[in-house]
């Protein structure tokens, strides 16, 4: 049994240097803030830090890993050991108890079968070590070799300060392990500091209520579908229902309700705690009901369900205060609403989506179709019109009457011979007037036109696929919607779709042919117009396979914000210099100058750290090893999966324990880099060009999207970024264009810490050309040597030497080169390994080169001291200055490129005095110190 002294007397701390410690170091923090008096979240701490702590701390400290929580805090004490001895008392790691079904547990460790592989092995072996020693690990030979991660430690004041002398390891968990190594203090298994762990996020669904709603199935849908994404799932529903209810989930928390409002709310957030919810995720909560949970210190996402007009109580309010870390939207109309409103939180967009399969036709549900017209008294050839929609204002389905009367009317003006009929289904909110006044809106409306025969109103109905298969078409005249469930069911069963443009419709009808958009205020007639089309025509059939709105896309894109969301709760360390994300350090120009701008920063004692998609830590590139010799870590992810995802997300993870002041994307895959931008929160970000492949690659991504990622052009995914980086100015302006965001011009720097080259004539004194580039089509060596055979009758004695190796799978093309130049005096001297050394033995650097952004090699050739012929394309047409420093010639001119070969082949005077100020001009505006200094005031560091 625990005293108050027990809980008063000690200093617990909170550590992990794992992957998303971050994430879950917040339910172990509020777990033990609601006993002991003295938590820190040391997660952050450096060497310093944590060596004070330890140094000065007269309490005994209880260490406990992030994500953990006690397993017996009622029996929870300070063992009694004499003052002033090293002492270690030790908890076991055990799973954590969960209220979720064996089904959903086998989702998890599916989906997280690594992570729980590695705490099913932790567990095991601390219990064969609590076997082998019986509990008293002094015992054991070597136990701070065997012993694995230490998820719970309680260290005397005495060990503590042998610790602080560690202060070169900056993790507590090495310092145990050197100072056990060093000394054996007492070391005993203490059973009431076992912990419980889960490698899952846990996140707490709490929907005001299980009636039947679009809000609460989603609540629900996520609850059975999340843990197929690494996510635990705990339902809570806070209310009771005033229409039909769900079935509640297997995974339901039940909880005895408060006397009050606040007192429930407060009950529900402490019962969360109490299960190591890292967060909570909100569905139709009012904006006081967050507050109130907010109090607790538990990270709020909050989906918003509707466009304004339906938003929950009090967001809509002057000055609202609304205690969430981030708003989800249903669509990205109802997101531009949240944006309009300026709540200066947090804004994603995650597509509602459903579980299409259970809408595929079946012998059963076409039976069942079959019965329900039955039991509706239709004919099989009539055209049957469904609305599916609970009554309220915003459904207006007091206008659908007047539309089956135009249909009607279309019919017999088109000589349709079919019979046009209307189910209403739906079912009103026993307490709500305005319900009440819509049906009997809707029946007045029937009465008026005379359709009772033609009209059904069925009330509430539990299974939908049968009546979306027995009818011929949705139609819905809805003022406002957030992203409506009942067309995506109607599209899954293969029910085209006639629809008002409110909240997210238009998004759905831009992968989905059958979805018809028509304008708010259509009339009747024209909506009747649109269906008579269907029932004439063939109708357009729904898309599947790369659908964004199914259940999994919008389960995998809440999974994926969820830790996005718990680090705006938290951001307690301070944001420190720069990460570069880019997909190798190869030799190309664009991998160089990253290189040499993570080295510059570091050089100027920036903090720099590198995530690279594309390389591999057994086969490192020299770019990448230069880097690491150097000391800039750069992180490698894993290859786990080929979805991109994956990848992403443990460079998020590696983000979120080193936070920066900025991030720059380098030559990042589009699918990568949009999905990062899409998660990282409050970071600046800057996407670099390298060229017209920039523009390129995200118009090949655009084509093909990503399901569920709710970005469908350049401009969408610009307006997460902090700005963009061109390397010239005449790309700026498409820039603008592609992205709607005005760029920064950067151009690429060299290191000028040499004097010019003397350039050296070879023994026979030929005119020696020369150009260094990757062999691919881009390059357009093919044109160089079209123009070199132009020139070559009418040259001095000359040789033309290329470096460079053929790119991946690109051996038939330089083999096509070859054959091109037969006859000519070219040397192939293939990837060079030092740069300076090929350009002292030139006269003159060619370079024809697209898509160009500010190529190296022409700036490499400048700084050598050499003149330079290039096409007006690009950057080079910015580095070179016609007349001064070289020949700009125009694109796709071979005469004018062998012209200007021949001109210069014959004046040396003029080669030299071009190679003079072309080095002058690198000099002036193209150093690697202008470059470092120009992304510094960029980045804020």
């Amino acid at each position: 049994m625990n005293t108050t002294d027990d809980f008063a007397h000690v200093h617990v701390i909170i550590v992990g240097d794992f992957p998303g410690a971050r994430h879950r170091a917040g339910r172990t923090l509020r777990f033990l803030k609601r006993r002991f008096q003295h938590v820190t979240d040391a997660l952050d701490f450096n060497g310093s830090q944590l060596s004070d702590l330890l140094a000065t701390t007269d309490a005994p400290l209880w260490s406990v890993r992030a994500g953990a929580i006690p397993s017996d805090l009622f029996h929870w004490h300070l063992p009694h050991y004499p003052t002033g001895t090293a002492f270690c008392g030790f908890g076991l790691c055990k799973t954590m108890p969960s209220a979720n079904t064996p089904r959903a547990n086998a989702g998890l460790r599916d989906s997280l079968q690594r992570e729980y592989g590695e705490l099913a092995q932790q567990c095991s072996e601390w219990e064969a070590l609590q076997s082998e020693s019986g509990g008293d690990f002094s015992s054991l030979n070597g136990f701070a070799d065997q012993a694995p991660t230490f998820p719970s430690i309680l260290l005397s004041p005495a060990f503590c300060r042998t610790l602080a002398q560690f202060k070169n390891e900056t993790p507590l968990q090495q310092r145990i392990r050197s100072a056990l190594a060093a000394c054996i203090p007492r070391c005993v298994r203490l059973p009431h500091l076992d912990v419980r762990c889960d490698p899952a996020l846990r996140i707490a669904q709490a929907v005001t209520s299980l009636q039947r709603g679009g809000a609460e199935r989603i609540a629900l849908d996520l609850t059975r579908e999340l843990p197929r994404h690494g996510v635990r799932p705990l339902f809570f529903a806070l209310g009771s229902p005033t229409r039909g209810a769900f079935d509640p989930p297997e995974e339901w928390v039940e909880f005895a309700p408060g006397r009050n409002r606040a007192e429930h709310l407060r009950h529900f957030a402490a019962r969360a705690i109490s299960l190591g919810c890292d967060a909570v995720h909100a569905h139709l909560l009012s904006a006081s009901d967050m507050g109130i949970v907010a109090e607790s210190g538990l990270p709020i996402v909050a989906t918003i369900h509707n466009s304004k007009q339906g938003w929950p109580p009090g967001f809509t309010a002057a000055n609202a205060t609304i205690s969430a870390h981030m708003l989800i939207a249903c669509s990205q109309a109802v997101e531009r609403d949240i944006r309009a409103a300026k709540y200066e939180i947090p804004v994603r967009t995650v597509w509602n989506g459903i579980d299409a399969g259970a809408f595929d036709r079946s012998p059963e549900t076409e039976q069942l179709a079959r019965e329900w017209r039955a039991k509706l008294e239709l004919p099989a050839d009539d055209f049957v019109l469904l609305s599916l929609a609970n009554p309220r204002p915003q459904k207006r389905l007091e206008l659908l009457p007047a539309v089956l009367a135009a249909l009607q009317q279309e019919f017999r003006q088109r000589g349709i011979p079919r019979k046009a009929s209307l189910i209403v289904a739906g079912e009103a909110a026993r307490s709500s007037d305005d319900a009440k006044r819509c049906e009997a809106a809707l029946r007045a409306e029937i009465d008026r036109l005379a359709l009772t025969d033609s009209v059904r109103v069925i009330g509430a109905v539990e299974q939908v696929a049968p009546l979306l298969l027995a009818s011929d078409a949705l139609v819905s005249v809805s003022e406002w919607e957030g992203l409506s469930l009942a067309h995506l069911e109607a599209l899954a069963a293969g029910c085209p779709v006639v629809a008002t443009d409110a909240g997210g419709t238009s998004e759905i009808a831009r992968e989905n042919p059958a979805l018809t958009v028509v304008p708010l205020n259509a009339t009747p007639e024209f909506i009747a117009a649109k269906l008579a089309a269907i029932a004439e025509d063939k109708p357009a059939t729904a898309a599947r396979g790369r659908s964004s709105f199914t259940l999994h896309c919008m389960a995998e894109r809440y999974a994926f914000l969820y830790p996005s969301a718990i680090e705006q709760s938290c951001l307690l360390c301070a944001a420190d210099g720069v990460w570069l994300i880019a997909n190798n350090f190869t030799t190309g120009g664009a991998q160089s100058s990253a290189r040499r701008l993570l080295l510059g920063l570091y050089a100027q004692n920036v903090s720099v750290r590198a995530a690279v998609l594309q390389e591999r830590d057994d086969h490192p590139t020299p770019g990448l090893s230069a880097l690491r010799a150097a000391g800039v870590p750069v992180f490698i992810p894993e290859p786990r999966s080929p979805d991109p995802l994956d990848a992403v997300t443990q460079i998020l993870e590696q983000i979120a324990a080193h936070r920066p002041r900025a991030i720059l994307f380098w030559n990042v895959i589009a699918e990568h880099k949009i999905l990062l931008a899409d998660a990282l929160i409050g970071v600046p970000i800057f996407d670099v060009s390298p060229g017209e492949m920039f523009f390129d690659s995200l118009d090949l991504y655009f084509a093909t999207p990503r399901p569920g990622l709710p970005y469908r052009t350049p401009a969408e995914y610009a307006a997460r970024l902090a700005g963009m980086v061109v390397k010239y100015s005449a790309e700026a302006l498409r820039a603008k264009k592609s992205l709607g965001i005005k760029p920064h011009v950067i151009p690429n720097g060299l290191p000028l810490n040499t004097a010019p080259m003397a350039v050296k004539r070879s023994s026979n004194d030929r005119f020696v050309i020369g150009t260094s580039a990757r062999i691919s089509p881009q390059k357009k060596l093919d044109e160089l040597i079209r123009a070199l055979r132009l020139a070559a009758p009418h040259l001095p004695p000359h040789v033309l030497k290329i470096a460079g190796r053929p790119e991946s799978g690109g051996d038939a093309y330089a083999q096509s080169l070859q054959e091109m130049g037969a006859g000519l005096n070219i040397e192939w001297i293939g990837e060079f390994q030092n740069a300076a050394e090929f350009l002292a033995g030139l006269d003159l650097f060619a370079m024809i080169s697209e898509p160009a952004g500010c190529p190296n090699a022409s700036l490499e050739a400048m700084a050598a001291g050499l003149p330079v012929i290039a096409t007006d394309h690009g950057g080079a047409s910015e580095q070179v200055v016609d007349g001064v420093t070289g020949r700009l010639v125009p694109r796709a001119d071979a005469e004018a490129f062998a012209a200007a070969l021949i001109e210069l082949g014959h004046d040396p005077e003029r080669r030299a005095a071009y190679g003079t100020a072309g080095r002058a001009r690198v000099e002036a505006f193209f150093s690697v110190d202008r470059m470092v200094s120009d992304y510094r005031r960029l980045c804020g560091v």
